[in-house]
C-alpha cells in the first residue's frame, strides 16, 4: 500500500474528480469491497468525451502489493456509452475480485467471469473482464498519480468475450494487442463484435 499522507489522499481524490468529471457533474457511490471495507466510485457523463460515461474507484489504492514486488497502488476505471447504468457494477465487482484474489490488476490480466458475477445483462455476451491502460482519457496523465515516494496507477476495466479471453490465456496478451492495433478499439461499445472469431 502506498504510504500517502492525508494531503496526498485529498490530492488523489481531486485528481480522480478532475480526470473523471472535468467541469461536469460528478456523482459518488459506495460499494462493499469485502472485509468490512468500502470502495468509493465517482461517475460522470460526457466523459472522457461526449456520449460516454466514466467511472473510477477511490480506495483500492490501499491494497498492498509489496508481496508482488509492486510498491505502488492501483485504482480502476471504466467507460461506457452514456446511459449505460450497468457499467459501474462491473467496476465494483472487478475491484472486489482484485481484493478477494489478491490479484494485481495489471494491463493484460483477465478476471474470468467477473462481468457475469456483476449480474448485468451484458454478461451473456461478454462474461469476462480485461485490465488495460486507460486508452480514451484526457489528460493523458490520468494513467498515474505521483505522491512522495509512491505512485498510484490507473487501469481500465473492459468487458470481453469468452473467445477474446481464450486467446489471451492461450496465446498471450500481446497477441490480442496485435489484433486490436489492426481492428481498432471500441471497448466502450457494449454492442461491439468480438475481435476474435
Amino acid at each position: 500500500m502506498p504510504n500517502l499522507t492525508d494531503a496526498e489522499i485529498d490530492a488523489l481524490a481531486d485528481h480522480i474528480e478532475r480526470s473523471v468529471g472535468g467541469e461536469g457533474m460528478i456523482s459518488h457511490r459506495s460499494y462493499e469491497l469485502g472485509g468490512g471495507r468500502r470502495l468509493g466510485v465517482c461517475t460522470a457523463t460526457d466523459r472522457p468525451r461526449p456520449g460516454l460515461s466514466a467511472a473510477c474507484t477511490f480506495g483500492l489504492f490501499k491494497e498492498a502489493w509489496t508481496d508482488r514486488s509492486f510498491p505502488g497502488g492501483v485504482e480502476l476505471s471504466i467507460i461506457a456509452a452514456a446511459g449505460d447504468a450497468e457499467y459501474e457494477r462491473i467496476l465494483a465487482t472487478v475491484a472486489r475480485e482484485v481484493v478477494a484474489q489478491h490479484a494485481l490488476p495489471a494491463p493484460g490480466r483477465v478476471f474470468a467471469d467477473a462481468v457475469r458475477a456483476s449480474e448485468v445483462s451484458l454478461a451473456s455476451r461478454m462474461p469476462d473482464a480485461l485490465i488495460l491502460t486507460p486508452y480514451l482519457w484526457t489528460p493523458p496523465d490520468f494513467d498515474r498519480f505521483e505522491a512522495t515516494g509512491s505512485t498510484v496507477w490507473f487501469c481500465e476495466v473492459v468487458p470481453i468475450f469468452a473467445a477474446e479471453r481464450e486467446l489471451i490465456v492461450t496465446s498471450g496478451f500481446t497477441s490480442f494487442e496485435a489484433i486490436l492495433r489492426e481492428d481498432g478499439t471500441r471497448f466502450w461499445d457494449r454492442n461491439r463484435a468480438s475481435h476474435v472469431h
